[in-house]
């Protein structure tokens, strides 16, 4: 249980001259000189008094380029992201890694913003850039996603479509989540629908990378 502080003095003056600052600067006539999207994701973690967001957390750009090693099996992937948590249903038999050396991706991170459905989501994703189309993330583009930008999951479960399994007699697809504050690698039901907080990763190749 946290309890209430009050705030007075010289600390109110301070807080609430930052928070001015910040209302100065959003209202500049040549537009906000940061992200405001970042923002308001910060706002929102500080107004839910969630403050031990580490630090050295890694900051995603505006444009995500990432390698794939297919030389790596599907363990030494989910390994090297270091998750708290995985589901036993997430194996290399029933989500196979097809590829060869070290790939480059572009990434980026589709957000709808209401309750969507998997396939809905596949064909907006598709049709978005149609002389350069986008594909649904595989396994191993959300593991590589999660390995390098493992506090994004912690903010919004993040889905990869491009990856799908029948578990249980049922279609499943591997997101990435939390639980608390443990980092979750989980599978997500295909014909239910994803609500509105999901984001869903996507990618198009780029090239091979060098061979070190």
């Amino acid at each position: 249980i946290v309890m209430a502080v009050k705030v007075a003095g010289e600390q109110y003056e301070s807080i609430t001259g930052q928070l001015f600052e910040i209302g100065r600067q959003l209202r500049q006539p040549n537009g906000y000189p940061f992200n405001p999207a970042k923002l308001k994701d910060f706002l929102q973690l500080a107004i839910e008094g969630k403050f031990d967001v580490p630090s050295n957390s890694v900051v995603m750009p505006e444009q995500i380029v990432l390698s794939v090693d297919y030389g790596q099996t599907l363990e030494q992937m989910i390994a090297a992201g270091h998750y708290d948590w995985k589901n036993d249903n997430i194996t290399a038999k029933k989500f196979p890694v097809v590829g060869n050396g070290v790939e480059q991706f572009e990434f980026k991170v589709f957000h709808f913003n209401r309750n969507t459905a998997s396939q809905d989501n596949v064909d907006a994703i598709k049709a978005d850039d149609p002389s350069n189309p986008w594909e649904p993330a595989k396994i191993e583009h959300l593991l590589s996603f999660g390995e390098k930008y493992p506090e994004e999951q912690r903010k919004y479960p993040i889905v990869a479509l491009g990856s799908v399994a029948e578990v249980s007699g049922r279609r499943r697809v591997p997101f990435l989540s939390r639980g608390g504050r443990l980092r979750s690698l989980d599978l997500g039901w295909w014909d239910n629908d994803w609500n509105g907080d999901c984001r869903f990763l996507v990618v198009r190749k780029l090239s091979s990378a060098p061979q070190a």
